[in-house]
């Protein structure tokens, strides 16, 4: 699964957080025991010397019978080399100790008796009257580390909620420094050519961000100008050409109607209106997309019912058809209701379908589906043509883009229609859907909300 920035950029800030503070666990749990065991290490010093002293004091003294060494919290006793026990204090007078013998004295080491108790062991080793004796002091530790792992325990609670907090603090402060990126981010979202000149309020004490901001207010600006400047130019041109071409065909029509042009020369003629026809076809059509990218394009709303347009999509669809092999039918499953939509415009959209689909079907059958649901329309053209590749049905409703070039150019198409079907069918806030397959057709589905 891909992640985006900002829940890596959590992800990377909560483990970072995370294993500084299981570091910081780690550690405080190791130098707790060890600080603990340095404490009784020293306790244990204190107390060999203590009880080394006595013993050693009382054995001068000869009052052997008398020795009675008894602290608290530790237990002291000796042997000689041999393992018998000289002396033990009143807790272990029954009780020998196997010591853990070295070869450097004095030392310390732990071990667990069959109690499962872990006791800390001090060993120390004098010759005596050239005798060595073993003096041992030893106190438990499990009360001790069972505080300490506790302690731990709790510790280990702190940093699970250390954790979850660490979460939340994380997911606020990584969608408080993006705030600003998602904010141009939904403005690009909301971006048309008619916006372009507002500008994006900067919300930000950190300079890049400042920086950003202003290189895409920057930006905008020029697109702006760009756009307008390009409209003006489209608008400008398609004026200025459409009365120089009105002309020429008034000439040519004129020179037509002479009696001294033959026939031959009436057909070249007759050619040339086409193509003027044609570009006045293609020069209204970029004047339609031009509009609607300015948003000037207004809808001219009214009721109208459902029969009109049913008869002239049949009208106009028997038409076209007129001179191919095509079978053109119509199938209204709509009462006779009415609409309220821009009656041109959907016309428009009717005329620019059919002209698609007689074009790329030779011979078979062209349909008309007219349908509705609880609140839209739905009309579907479908027919027996070509069909299209699914690598270029995704680029159909790019404008002069044409799927068979060559019969499109033969035809003066110009690869607008489909554009502006989709145009006129999103002004009334309606979708468009293609379904087609190759050399079996294809299925263009619009729908209309009621208005």
């Amino acid at each position: 699964m891909k992640l985006n920035l900002k829940t890596k950029l959590i992800f990377i800030y909560i483990f970072t957080i995370a294993l500084l503070l299981l570091i910081n666990l780690l550690i405080v749990n190791h130098y707790t025991k060890q600080i603990y065991i340095e404490h009784e290490d020293e306790e244990l010093v204190e107390s060999m010397e203590l009880c080394q002293n006595i013993y050693l004091d009382e054995i001068q003294l000869q009052n052997f019978n008398q020795l009675d060494i008894e602290m608290k919290d530790f237990n002291f006793q000796v042997q000689y080399e041999n393992g018998k026990v000289v002396y033990s204090s009143p807790k272990i007078k029954t009780k020998k100790l196997s010591l853990k013998y070295n070869n450097v004295y004095p030392f310390f080491y732990n071990k667990k008796w069959s109690d499962g108790k872990e006791y800390r062991f001090y060993l120390d080793k004098k010759n005596i009257s050239g005798i060595d004796i073993y003096f041992v002091t030893y106190i438990s530790l499990t009360d001790e580390l069972e505080f300490i792992n506790e302690i731990t325990v709790i510790i280990a609670l702190l940093f699970i909620v250390s954790c979850i907090i660490i979460v939340l603090i994380s997911v606020f402060f990584v969608n408080r420094a993006f705030t600003p990126v998602e904010k141009i981010i939904n403005n690009i979202s909301e971006t048309t050519i008619t916006n372009l000149d507002q500008k994006l309020k900067i919300e930000s004490n950190n300079d890049i961000l400042e920086k950003l901001f202003e290189t895409y207010n920057y930006m905008r600006k020029r697109l702006g100008i760009s756009f307008t400047s390009i409209k003006q130019f489209i608008s400008d041109f398609s004026h200025e050409i459409k009365n120089p071409l009105s002309v020429i065909k008034s000439g040519i029509e004129l020179t037509m109607k002479q009696p001294y042009i033959k026939e031959k020369e009436i057909n070249v003629l007759q050619r040339t209106i086409n193509e003027v026809d044609s570009i006045n076809r293609m020069i209204n059509e970029m004047l339609l997309l031009t509009r609607a990218d300015a948003d000037s394009l207004v809808l001219n709303l009214k009721k109208i019912k459902i029969k009109e347009i049913v008869e002239f999509v049949s009208d106009i669809g028997r038409i076209m058809v007129s001179e191919k092999q095509i079978e053109f039918k119509t199938e209204n499953k709509i009462k006779n209701i009415q609409i309220n939509i821009d009656e041109q415009k959907i016309k428009q959209i009717f005329i620019n379908l059919l002209n698609n689909a007689v074009e790329y079907t030779q011979q078979g059958n062209i349909t008309v589906m007219f349908q509705k649901n609880s609140d839209q329309l739905i009309f579907t053209v479908s027919d027996t043509g070509i069909g299209i590749s699914p690598e270029e049905l995704e680029k159909i409703f790019q404008r002069f883009y044409r799927v068979d070039k060559i019969r499109a150019r033969e035809n003066k198409h110009f690869g607008l229609g489909l554009s502006i079907v989709k145009t006129l069918v999103e002004l009334h806030n309606g979708t468009i859907s293609v379904k087609s397959e190759i050399n079996k057709g294809t299925s263009i589905k619009i729908s209309i909300p009621f208005f």
